[in-house]
């Protein structure tokens, strides 16, 4: 085993998209087929094995139909969801956003919502206790279905959106059934603060990936590898940093790419665009998501770098709460730090790829300018800001630290500033004028967010408003601009730090 496969073999992992049902293993569904005394085309796990196999989308259709036939109770959802969570475990994927497809198994057996994820829960309780991994769930609905049952799935969704749902999904074979027919229910989940997580640009075209961001406001694109095929959708992707849940033996599987070497993965990389490796169907395309990792290493000549970014884009993308969050991106940052440590690895560098890099992410160890009071700690409301201050240089300068430090003792201020070699970060609002006084260069920029969601990093003077009952459409504003609502809002708010994960300084 090379120094690079044993990295992706024990390193902490992260995934968020894959397909619940899509991961019964062989195993269990002989279990499950003689269980229910249902007929199968093979009656041992090496022929069952064997069946799996994907040759075609035919094929592919009808194994996951006999997969849901199976699954005919809520003790079998819970069976299917422990045995998931256990493959999460071996692999060390210690926190997973799992598609669940509820209205299925609502159709074709009547099993409740309610029942169904109570029965996923009571797998979710167990597996945090006895293996130490975490799952959460994003409801997902065929695009086959009409509006109204849409809007039945969406407020199931809301329903469980303090019990385990952290968003509302949407899959099924794009062609026909485009993201605006689904408006409805997704406006109907934003209302209740419910993220949007549509499947887009894998059967489909850009149109698809444009609506779902548009009609259906997408946090993340599941899949949306055809973006490339529209330089101004690349753009705006760059722009509002939205992460493609990116899958590509399914890519392969399913005809998007004739072949793994032909995938654009590492175009995407070379774009600067926000990207996670994930398995989708592991079971059906035979694959995981350590076997994705192995497989693009290999093809792609990634390093334990481009590897490990990968898995922090996963985490800052990851729809849990603030605290949760910082407390799942400590676990995998000092999972990584002690396997580098282990394998004599130096500590994560910026990760080049092609003429564009991967930006590097905070380390504790990285912090230039440090004070007791840092600390990373749960915000008391639901409000919460993050202001960015991205220099035109390429690198913090040490006379701009010393600066900076300098301007910070005078005002009395108990922060501390953060440099990950690229960015400063600040507590209060209103040293941004400070410091905007520091470097009068036309490059200089500012970016500030709000939502109890989470936030991103854009260039430009960019404000995002994510309320609990609304959304503000998205505001480009002057420095002047952002510093005046801010103050006018809520003057004096502390500051978090590094593309959506929040370190907060008291």
């Amino acid at each position: 085993m090379t120094v690079i496969q044993e990295f992706i073999q024990k390193m902490p992992k992260v995934e968020l998209h894959v397909h619940l049902e899509g991961s019964i293993q062989p195993s269990t569904l002989l279990t499950l087929a003689q269980r229910h005394q249902i007929p199968l085309p093979a009656n041992t796990v090496e022929d069952l094995r064997q069946w799996f196999t994907f040759t075609d989308f035919p094929h592919f259709v009808e194994v996951y139909k006999l997969l849901s036939q199976c699954v005919r109770t809520p003790d079998d959802i819970e069976l299917i969801a422990r045995e998931f969570l256990l493959g999460q475990s071996a692999q060390n994927i210690i926190y997973s956003e799992a598609t669940y497809t509820p209205y299925t198994h609502y159709l074709q057996k009547g099993i409740s919502f309610a029942d169904q994820l109570a029965a996923i829960n009571r797998a979710r309780v167990w597996a945090k206790q006895e293996l130490g991994v975490e799952m959460r769930l994003i409801i997902d609905m065929d695009r086959s279905l009409s509006v109204d049952e849409a809007m039945t799935v969406a407020q199931w969704a809301i329903s469980g959106k303090d019990n385990g749902v952290v968003a509302l999904g949407l899959g099924g074979y794009e062609a026909g059934n485009p993201p605006e027919k689904f408006k409805r229910a997704f406006d109907l989940a934003h209302e209740n603060d419910l993220p949007a997580v549509p499947h887009a640009g894998e059967t489909a075209g850009a149109a698809s990936i444009w609506g779902a961001l548009n009609e259906l406001r997408a946090v993340r694109i599941g899949h949306g590898v055809r973006c490339m095929e529209d330089p101004a959708l690349v753009e705006e992707l760059q722009r509002r940093h939205v992460l493609l849940e990116v899958s590509p033996t399914s890519n392969v599987c399913l005809g998007v790419f004739p072949s793994l070497e032909e995938h654009n993965l590492p175009r995407l990389l070379e774009c600067g665009l926000n990207v996670s490796l994930n398995s989708d169907d592991p079971a059906i395309f035979n694959t995981s998501l350590t076997g994705e990792y192995q497989k693009c290493v290999e093809t792609f000549a990634l390093n334990a770098d481009h590897v490990q970014q990968l898995i922090l884009n996963g985490v800052h993308a990851a729809l849990l709460p603030v605290d949760e969050k910082s407390a799942l991106r400590e676990r995998v940052i000092g999972g990584f730090a002690r396997l580098r440590n282990t394998l004599k690895l130096p500590p994560l560098q910026e990760a080049n790829y092609g003429s564009r890099s991967i930006e590097p992410t905070f380390e504790p160890a990285q912090v230039i300018v440090e004070t007791p009071i840092f600390s990373i700690k749960r915000l008391k409301d639901d409000l919460f800001l993050i202001t960015w201050l991205a220099m035109p240089s390429p690198a913090v300068s040490d006379e701009f630290i010393k600066t900076l430090a300098g301007v910070l003792d005078a005002a009395d201020q108990r922060i501390s500033v953060i440099s990950d070699l690229r960015r400063g970060y600040i507590k209060e609002v209103s040293l941004i004028q400070k410091l905007a006084a520091l470097t009068r260069h036309p490059r200089f920029r500012a970016a500030t967010a709000f939502g109890s969601i989470g936030a991103q990093v854009y260039t430009g003077v960019y404000q995002r408003i994510s309320e609990r009952k609304g959304h503000i459409e998205d505001t480009w504003l002057t420095l002047e601009q952002a510093i005046a609502y801010l103050e006018t809002q809520q003057p004096g708010l502390t500051a978090g730090i590094d593309w959506g994960a929040v370190a907060m300084v008291e």
